[in-house]
């Protein structure tokens, strides 16, 4: 199954909602399943990439054109390069098996706000 994550890309947030990141990343990638999301190795995102990554987990990276040079960081399997950031998010929630809403900000907001 491919799984849509959305959580905070932020660097400032408690180190519980970090390693929950990380083991729901580990527990996607132990079971088979490839993760989707938006592409940032920062703050929960990082974690949940890692999580998965470590485990030899899949990964499906989603952003906008505009954040191509930033994200050089992600090792994906799949890249899938949207023309806007609303192209972003409709891809993330509409083409995920699962979608799992994690702690964050605005962007999290709006992506359960979308999926709903």
């Amino acid at each position: 199954m491919e799984i849509f994550v959305g959580c905070s890309s932020s660097e400032d947030v408690d180190s519980i909602y970090l390693e929950s990141a990380r083991e729901l990343g580990k527990i996607i990638a132990l079971n088979g399943h490839t993760l989707v999301f938006g592409s940032s190795d920062k703050g929960m995102m990082g974690e949940l990439y890692r999580g998965v990554k470590e485990n030899g987990g899949k990964v499906i990276s989603v952003f906008p054109k505009q954040f191509s040079g930033f994200l050089t960081k992600i090792e994906s399997d799949k890249i899938i390069e949207t023309e806007t950031a609303t192209d972003q998010l409709k891809y993330l929630v509409n083409n995920g098996d699962i979608t799992i809403i994690m702690p964050g900000s605005y962007g999290a907001l709006a992506e359960l706000a979308t999926s709903i």
